[in-house]
């Protein structure tokens, strides 16, 4: 867990890598001709006029999003939001080891989120399997529909729920996250496993919980070895059973 990803393989994962581990891409600098008045016939790039608009337009809105972000973020490592629910989730290797995670539900902050996870663990959790393992950094599992993580099923009618807010950061290892795409979640989900935090997922995906008790479960199907690389899919480990843990449907901490 202390030593530093390597490259990742050409198998992509759905929960992007750290900014380290990115690299610059090359774009083309073809040259347009700009026509606005007064130009003269100037020749800019297709990268200058790019940085410009960006420069002008693009980075002053995100600057002010992320400023309103920042002052309701929620960082779990310096003042835990309410807990509103405890579910527990009993991880079956194929030799039959079984490992139980307890986690905490955060629906004061993300209330919906919370509904739709609490519903597929009621019904349609169970069976499924990890479908990802991101060394060093996720895990990722609920794929209730094909278990290979391309496709899910939020708990409501049309299959899918809008990504509720952005607030609750990766800031510790063991936060649970619902995979976003296009704006939307389902049944897909990840468990940060990053020494440290993981605040490079923070805006990208929807927190809503914490492992209490079951990291070392999680750290053991980490270090089991993998022989393609940084990104694989794991030995078989299904969620053998799962339910709400009883008697704590109220806020534990305010």
């Amino acid at each position: 867990m202390s030593r530093a990803p390597t490259s990742p393989t050409l198998f992509v994962s759905s929960i992007p890598m750290p900014p380290t581990l990115n690299k610059p891409h090359t774009r083309s600098t073809r040259a347009v001709t700009c026509c606005s008045t007064g130009a003269h016939g100037r020749t800019w790039s297709r990268r200058s006029v790019l940085l410009t608009f960006s420069s002008a337009v693009i980075l002053p809105t995100l600057a002010a999003l992320a400023e309103d972000d920042k002052a309701g973020q929620v960082d779990v490592a310096e003042n835990e939001p309410a807990i509103t629910n405890r579910v527990f989730i009993d991880l079956q290797q194929a030799n039959g080891r079984t490992g139980r995670l307890t986690i905490a539900l955060y629906g004061t902050v993300v209330p919906d989120t919370v509904d739709n996870f609490l519903r597929l663990i009621d019904n349609g959790y169970r069976d499924t399997k990890v479908y990802r393992v991101v060394n060093g950094l996720t895990i990722q599992l609920g794929d209730v529909l094909r278990n290979g993580g391309k496709s899910g099923r939020a708990a409501t009618e049309t299959g899918v729920l809008e990504a509720e807010n952005y607030r609750i950061s990766h800031s510790v290892p063991g936060i649970l996250s619902m995979v976003v795409k296009d704006g939307m979640v389902d049944s897909r989900f990840f468990v940060t496993t990053r020494p440290g935090d993981s605040r490079y997922l923070d805006g990208r995906y929807v927190a809503f919980g914490r492992v209490e008790s079951g990291m070392d479960t999680l750290y053991e199907l980490d270090r089991i070895p993998n022989s393609n690389g940084f990104v694989r899919r794991p030995v078989s480990v299904r969620i053998a059973s799962c339910g709400r843990v009883e008697h704590d449907m109220v806020a534990m901490r305010i």
